[in-house]
């Protein structure tokens, strides 16, 4: 589905934006101080805002992520990523405005981690990943 590959794209920056700036994100304009992903979380928004009615759910997602306490946070993350998900599949021409607007793909690929005790996987993992205390994990082959 090409609206996945979009949306692993899009997904980042937009969650950066909204953790950086919180319900502001939908109307701050940018910021000298912001980093780049959080600009370009802010430009892929204001596309998005402008597909109208049809944004609403995005937008709902992005403000619930950018209230959400730490325990919330997975679940905001997920929220935001149906939201998106739905609305790049149901809108050619949006999926190919924000690919447009995505930096060049690079060949390598990094992973990070923030907060305690998370797991990353910057490729694939066929093994046992556990976070937390007093585990036991046991694989059978």
């Amino acid at each position: 589905m090409p609206e996945i590959d979009v949306l692993t794209q899009v997904l980042p920056p937009i969650g950066a934006a909204a953790a950086a700036y919180g319900a502001a994100v939908l109307t701050k304009a940018e910021d000298a101080a912001a980093t780049e992903t959080v600009r370009l979380g802010q430009r892929l928004l204001a596309r998005i805002r402008h597909r109208g009615a049809s944004a609403d759910g995005v937008q709902r997602a992005v403000l619930t992520l950018a209230t959400a306490d730490a325990d919330e946070l997975a679940d905001a993350r997920a929220a935001l990523r149906l939201e998106l998900r739905r609305l790049l599949a149901s809108d050619q021409e949006l999926r190919d405005d924000l690919a447009a607007s995505l930096p060049p793909a690079t060949s390598s690929s990094s992973a990070s981690s923030v907060g305690d005790r998370n797991i990353v996987v910057g490729g694939d993992n066929t093994g046992i990943a556990t976070v937390g205390d007093g585990n036991i994990n046991i694989q059978s082959r």
